[in-house]
Formats: C-alpha cells, structure tokens, sequence
C-alpha cells in the first residue's frame, strides 16, 4: 500500500508541475477557464483509478494511468481563479508526469522531483495548497 501511495502522491505532491499558461490569448499553454467541478474530477477519477492498484504489480500500468491523467488535465485546464505560482506548479507536475519513463521503477518514481529548484519547491507547494483547498483532497 505504500508503494501506491508513493505513486499516487507524486502526482499529487508534485503540484509544482505546472507552469504558467492559458487559453486568454497567448497563443497556447494549458486553459485557463475550466470549472472547479472539471479540474477537480480529473484528481478524483486519477486517485480512485491508483487506489485499486498494486503498483509492485504492474508499474507500467500505473504509470500509464499517470500519464493519461496528466493528458487529460492539460486539456481540461485550470480555474480562472488559480493563482499565479500554483498554476506554475500544476503545469510543473504535468511536465514531469509526461517525462517519466516508460520503463521507469519505483526507485526512479521516488526522485521525481527531488531536484526541484526552490521556486518549484514553492510553487508545488502553492499547487498543492490550492488542490487541496479547492477539491478537498488530503
């Protein structure tokens, strides 16, 4: 069970994945408009997915549950109202779930983001803050 909880609290604790994006006229980056209820189903539906899984079992499977999860929050997007450094910190994570390995270990899950810069410390903790905060996850 911990390994699980290894593998899902990346995805989760990592909230310094994002970075600064939107769909207000940039040019690109992740959308900036999504609805609480729709940002916050994507976490939900990715925790009730890992919660069943032994990720000893089948590491890819996991990570490949991650990683589509991760494709599907980039598409759905932010709230408006997310601040600046947790949206950086959402987009870091995304980046970081789509580096991740094909063929990575449980080992290499564990140092995922273990060389964080201390402004992606911050914002991750931003992310998080606002994860839990706005979707009541803890």
């Amino acid at each position: 069970m911990r390994t699980a909880l290894t593998v899902a609290g990346f995805a989760l604790a990592l909230g310094s994945l994002v970075g600064c994006g939107g769909d207000d006229g940039d040019g690109g980056g992740t959308p900036a408009n999504a609805s609480k209820e729709d940002f916050c189903a994507n976490f939900e539906s990715l925790m009730t997915d890992l919660q069943g899984m032994d990720p000893t079992e089948d590491l890819s499977e996991a990570v490949d549950r991650i990683q589509e999860a991760g494709d599907q929050m980039e598409e759905t997007g932010t709230p408006a109202d997310m601040p600046d450094d947790a949206r950086a910190g959402f987009q870091f994570v995304l980046d970081t779930v789509g580096d991740i390995d094909d063929n990575a270990s449980i080992e290499d899950l564990a140092k995922l983001g273990s060389d964080m810069s201390s402004s992606e410390k911050d914002e991750s903790k931003a992310f998080n803050d606002y994860l839990e905060e706005t979707c009541d996850i803890s």
